[in-house]
């Protein structure tokens, strides 16, 4: 776990690495229902998304910082997800 610093406007939590995707769903389909009693009480559930990404996509993410377009991309990818 460690914190990652997009840009002024966004920090990413970050949980890692798993194996493979599936294994990065089962954890946030694990985690995602404690996020706001247990993981981060202190955060409104309007400041925080859970998301998937690859180290690939983190780098190509950290050079443009344009988290909506991510988020888009991963949506049309798991749309029943995110």
């Amino acid at each position: 776990v460690f914190n990652r610093k997009l840009n002024a406007q966004y920090n990413l939590l970050m949980f890692g690495p798993f194996a493979n995707a599936a294994a990065a769903m089962n954890y946030i389909d694990k985690v995602r229902p404690l996020a706001k009693t247990r993981i981060v009480p202190w955060l409104a559930a309007d400041k925080y998304r859970f998301c998937m990404i690859s180290n690939p996509n983190m780098a190509l993410l950290t050079e443009s910082q344009d988290i909506d377009t991510y988020f888009s991309f991963i949506h049309q990818v798991f749309p029943d997800k995110f």
